[in-house]
């Protein structure tokens, strides 16, 4: 199954957990010679009525060396 991926220009992923959501994603950085695909979690807080937009990875904000290009929702588990 191929992934659908998302460009982040066109739609950002949703938090829908509220503890922040797990997707796929596309990530290119300046000192990289090619993009490379990973996992990372999204999440979006509300402070003092202001939505605050993060993603994290291994636990923490991620560089802003990185910049996340696509994201997609994991792929449905394989069947027997």
């Amino acid at each position: 199954m191929e992934a659908n991926w998302i460009s982040i220009l066109e739609q950002e992923p949703k938090d829908v957990s509220g503890r922040g959501t797990y997707y796929l994603v596309t990530v290119k950085c300046g000192t990289w010679d090619r993009k490379c695909t990973t996992v990372m979690k999204w999440c979006e807080e509300t402070v003092d009525e202001e939505i605050n937009k993060s993603w994290e990875w291994e636990g923490r904000i991620k560089s802003e060396e990185w910049e996340v290009t696509h994201w997609s929702k994991f792929p449905r588990p394989a069947e027997d």
